[in-house]
């Protein structure tokens, strides 16, 4: 049997993954020190490890605007630091995927110099105009000379579209279709080797779902499948393409299809490394394995800070469902517990199992999407992502991200009346925690769970004091 033939890891951003938290709160943040460095190599250690064969990054060379003269991203010192990343990678069996923006992300003084280019949108180029795509091309050509990367992952509409009088009559689905479409042969035709990914993210509202294989907007996904590698469907609230859905789906298709691996956290540069412990393992399987037996054979998974404990643990219990789909979780979870905390006996094992799990449940048991959803404005609420509700919250399949930024996820995705009750459920297991002292041969591991679940507690606890009192 063979498992998902695209097993890519996602840092997103290059400082998402760093183990120590940022002083300067910038996003994105495209510092490249040291700890970036080390941290990245980390990363690639484990996934190496875990059974990933991709890692796909954003901001190696740009953020929001590519330099005109390409002067700034031609810089020798940063260009060779970030080589040498690549070479690592490569050497551990992992190809690196460079996060690309398509029309956009990285156009801004593009569309400052160059009137051909403007539209409606001041950070996305005209996707009518043909000097819209010779600039694209320009980056991309620079892109493949300067860096030996092994492929792209293309994005197109994080940042809007234009919507001048010649794109408007295309409706977004058709749109984007097109423009990756374009620039995904003219990749192929001049860069054969790379490898081509799209992701789907903002190209339509969340709520309009792809349920159709005749559906024309199938038709168009289809014909752009010819000329990548693999699609993925993101699903921050929820994927286009329902999980019942994607055999049919997925079956139209040239090429792979897959997620973002389902529940998700996303790590701010600047937000503390231990502030939170946050695992969703068992999650990630369920939604992995319902994903491989409906046809799904790729998936961009979002990694985290290995410095957290869970995003470490959840990182590599991931990638070997990547792997091996078909084994159940308790295998791949206990595989990635020996790995990385070499419990000194069974019992060791068991309990740190039963922690892990535990944190997971006292979650989910609390948690509740619709808290997000219900602050948003009427007329962006997806009004289905979460049908099975009740289901995912018994480790389902849908999906969620969740950003971590200050107490956001606790004030978004959980009711107030059920502070408390998480707050009891942790402080529980961190008596748990402390009992694992000594039983392991990684007791500056345990010590950092520790502090992620005292750190919690008592942003818990001033929540409850501040809603009492503010």
């Amino acid at each position: 049997m063979e498992g998902f033939t695209h097993r890519a890891g996602y840092g997103v951003w290059i400082n998402d993954v760093r183990s120590e938290a940022l002083r300067i709160p910038n996003w994105p943040c495209m510092i490249y020190d040291d700890i970036t460095d080390r941290s990245l190599r980390s990363l690639i250690d484990t996934m190496a490890r875990a059974g990933y064969n991709e890692l796909c990054l954003w901001g190696l060379l740009n953020s929001y605007s590519w330099t005109f003269d390409f002067s700034r991203e031609s810089e020798p010192a940063r260009v060779s630091r970030v080589r040498e990343l690549i070479s690592y990678a490569q050497g551990k069996g992992i190809r690196l995927i460079y996060g690309l923006g398509v029309y956009s992300w990285g156009c801004d003084e593009i569309i400052r110099r160059i009137p051909e280019v403007r539209g409606t949108n001041p950070h996305a180029l005209c996707g009518s105009s043909e000097e819209s795509f010779r600039q694209v091309c320009r980056i991309i050509d620079f892109l493949f000379h300067t860096l030996d990367v092994d492929g792209v992952h293309l994005e197109s509409a994080d940042l809007g579209r234009c919507m001048c009088e010649k794109c408007a009559p295309i409706d977004n689905f058709s749109y984007h279709c097109a423009l990756n479409r374009r620039v995904a042969e003219y990749i192929r035709k001049k860069y054969p080797d790379q490898i081509i990914m799209v992701n789907l993210i903002n190209w339509q509202p969340r709520d309009d779902k792809l349920t159709d294989p005749d559906d024309p907007r199938v038709t168009a996904l289809a014909e752009l499948s010819r000329s990548v590698d693999y699609i993925i469907d993101p699903g921050h609230l929820g994927h286009y393409v329902p999980m019942d859905h994607v055999r049919q789906i997925a079956g139209r298709l040239h090429c792979d299809f897959g997620t973002a691996g389902g529940t998700r956290t996303y790590f701010y540069p600047e937000w503390e490394r231990l502030r939170t412990f946050l695992p969703f393992a068992h999650h990630a399987h369920t939604h992995l394995s319902a994903l491989y037996q409906n046809g799904g054979r790729a998936c961009e998974y979002y990694t985290g800070p290995l410095v957290n404990p869970a995003s470490e643990f959840n990182t590599a219990v991931a990638g070997r469902a990547l792997s091996r789909p078909w084994e159940s979780y308790r295998t791949l979870a206990e595989e990635a517990l020996d790995e990385l905390y070499r419990p000194r006996d069974a019992a060791a094992m068991t309990a740190l199992y039963e922690l892990f799990d535990g944190a997971e449940d006292a979650w989910f048991d609390n948690w509740d999407c619709r808290v997000a959803l219900s602050r948003r404005p009427p007329d962006n609420r997806p009004t289905d992502c979460f049908r099975d509700f009740d289901a995912y919250r018994a480790k389902g399949s849908d999906a969620m991200e969740m950003s971590l930024r200050g107490v956001s996820h606790l004030e978004n995705y959980m009711p107030r009346e059920h502070w408390a009750r998480y707050r009891e459920a942790l402080s529980s297991l961190l008596a748990d925690a402390g009992r694992l002292m000594g039983r392991t041969q990684e007791d500056r591991k345990i010590a950092r769970i520790i502090e992620c679940l005292r750190n919690t507690v008592l942003d818990l606890s001033q929540l409850e004091e501040y809603e009492r009192w503010k």
